[in-house]
């Protein structure tokens, strides 16, 4: 897996061992960042299950703001920090080891409000559904903002959430990415 754009372009970034971590395919990150490349310079983003960080790091290295990686694994967010490190966009990065519910609490009690939200869960559980709706009670979305959830095609996640509405879906064989944002 490689940083595919920006200043850290063609860095190989470390996944962890095991199989906790599914790494977002090149074909699918592509697609995803083709997708939103226009609102990721200056923003803030929240990487949602992190795993190597590999999203989040990605909008770094295309000059976001400032990333908030949430893991709750010591070993991931260990390999968040060596990514971060080797890619030096440590400075404009912060990790939250919690759970994504606690996380996005803190997220909401510190005034994170976030321009792209990455929601990349682990598949067998099922974590759309719930991450959304934690989203939604804790607005820490922008007016504008996006949220981007990879998932299972078999996972049908809701086409509304509180004020967040489905607006596009894109397959990439068994996985779906679905695009999230505020209603009109």
């Amino acid at each position: 897996m490689r940083v595919i754009s920006g200043s850290a372009k063609g860095h190989p970034l470390n996944v962890p061992k095991g199989s906790a971590v599914r790494p977002t395919t090149g074909r699918v990150k592509e697609g995803i960042f083709s997708s939103i490349q226009q609102i990721i310079h200056s923003s803030i983003v929240v990487d949602l299950f992190a795993g190597s960080g590999g999203l989040g790091i990605e909008c770094l290295s295309r000059n976001a703001e400032h990333t908030y990686f949430v893991e709750w694994s010591v070993d991931h967010v260990r390999c968040i920090q060596s990514n971060l490190e080797k890619t030096k966009l440590y400075d404009n990065a912060t990790i939250i080891q919690r759970d994504v519910n606690s996380a996005i609490l803190w997220l909401y009690k510190n005034k994170v409000k976030a321009n792209l939200i990455f929601m990349d869960p682990p598949y067998e559980k099922e974590l759309i559904t719930s991450t959304l709706e934690l989203l939604a009670r804790y607005d820490i979305l922008t007016n504008d903002g996006i949220i981007v959830a990879e998932h299972k095609k078999s996972e049908i996640p809701t086409k509304e959430m509180g004020e967040m509405i489905l607006f596009k879906q894109k397959k990439y064989g068994d996985i779906i990415v679905s695009y999230y944002r505020k209603g009109e």
